[in-house]
């Protein structure tokens, strides 16, 4: 699972270097996500976790439009680094950063 969640994010630095449109990388953002979910291994944690979101789309679509995925590259790449260093500490300060930066990001 490491080594997809690594080519979503090389994926995403290829869409940042091209200038893709916000759609192609919010749909890299949406799949990182998917990705959590199914790296969780766990059937009910995928499919709630897949279901918010599906419901917070249109709020992270909105989050695209204040940037140019440099906000998502660097939140994700954050959580990645998390994983493979299994700093379990960190995690809450990681991701609690990455919800700071979408909540600024929605004006």
């Amino acid at each position: 699972m490491r080594a997809k969640i690594k080519r979503n994010l090389n994926h995403l630095q290829t869409l940042i270097k091209t200038q893709a449109p916000a759609e192609k990388i919010l749909e890299n953002d949406i799949e990182f996500h998917r990705l959590l979910a199914s790296a969780c291994c766990n059937p009910m944690v995928e499919k709630i976790y897949n279901f918010i979101m599906d419901s917070l789309r249109a709020s992270i679509s909105n989050t695209h439009r204040h940037q140019n995925g440099e906000y998502v590259l660097n939140a994700h790449q954050s959580i990645y680094e998390i994983i493979c260093e299994k700093d379990y500490q960190g995690i809450e300060s990681c991701i609690k950063k990455s919800i700071d930066i979408w909540y600024k990001l929605q004006d």
